[in-house]
């Protein structure tokens, strides 16, 4: 569960079918990659596969909120803050995503809403530089392979839950993302972060089949998240320079996972009742990482692996 290709990677691999190899592409694949007219206020209402060039907050009026989207729910634009007020479903067999940023947009807000069914619920990946300084808040996405699936710097991500989700709940890649108060529950892997200076604060990981929250790059703060009940780690953490406390991991296979980690610190985390482990250290050459004031109570095989690293 620590690896997956995303619809977004398979997009982008259709760019490069359509523009060399004419016709290669399906329609039903074709049809999730080009943007629609324009909506919004001042513009028009929003259908299914429109774009939403103008701030917007989303209404009975709005045929995307009554109709089930058999392509992508909408292409949001720089800039915009889009208040969805409802719910933006996909049709059967949809192999599209609910909401799109546009590739570099900087500035977005989408909010308040629900995205339910689509294969990536809100979809603001690029390889070109991702999105960057826009918040994504108070939404409920469900069903699908990918929840939330972010790429770019200075984003936020706050006070939403992702649930159903095949693979991944939320996947944030790059820097200074911040992701705090959202819960991810009966997914594969319910949080993936990837990156420098991310912070990962009061987020709720339960009952995935995989981890509850899978760390990875440099100088992540992990702070007040509760990993419960998931089929493999509560918190799988690799990279360097991490500082993570206040963490609960409870009733996981094991509760903390720290490998090919270095130069990191965590305090004051409890892991109790982990079926293997506490807490388990598999550190590479010159492991100098710092265990304080960690407690871990009825883990299955013990409490860390060193030992020494609970007290």
């Amino acid at each position: 569960m620590h690896h997956f290709i995303s619809r977004s990677l398979l997009i982008a691999a259709a760019f490069a079918l359509i523009g060399f190899v004419p016709g290669a592409v399906s329609p039903a694949l074709a049809q999730c990659l080009s943007p629609g007219p324009a909506c919004g206020a001042g513009i028009g209402p929003c259908h299914c596969g429109d774009t939403v060039l103008t701030s917007t907050k989303l209404n009975g009026s709005d045929p995307v909120l009554n109709t089930a989207c058999t392509r992508d729910g909408l292409f949001v634009t720089a800039g915009v803050t889009l208040t969805i007020g409802g719910t933006v479903r996909a049709a059967a067999g949809n192999a599209c995503s609910g909401i799109v940023i546009l590739p570099e947009a900087t500035g977005v807000t989408v909010t308040t809403g629900k995205i339910v069914g689509f294969l990536t619920g809100l979809d603001a990946f690029s390889f070109e530089g991702g999105v960057t300084n826009s918040t994504f808040s108070r939404l409920q996405i469900e069903g699908g392979e990918v929840c939330l699936f972010v790429t770019g710097n200075d984003n936020v991500i706050e006070s939403s839950v992702v649930t159903g989700c095949k693979f991944r709940g939320m996947d944030v890649r790059g820097d200074r993302n911040r992701l705090s108060l959202n819960r991810a529950e009966d997914s594969g892997l319910g949080f993936s972060t990837l990156g420098t200076s991310n912070v990962i604060s009061r987020n709720v990981a339960l009952r995935n089949q995989g981890d509850g929250f899978a760390i990875a790059g440099e100088e992540a703060a992990v702070e007040s998240n509760q990993a419960k009940r998931n089929g493999l780690e509560g918190f799988f953490i690799e990279g360097f320079g991490h500082h993570a406390t206040l963490n609960v991991a409870e009733s996981n296979t094991n509760g903390f996972r720290n490998t090919f980690s270095t130069f990191s610190v965590y305090s004051r985390n409890r892991s109790n009742y982990n079926t293997a482990l506490g807490i388990i250290d598999q550190g590479i050459l010159f492991n100098d990482n710092v265990y304080s004031a960690n407690l871990c109570t009825g883990n299955g095989a013990g409490n860390s692996e060193p030992s020494g690293l609970c007290r």
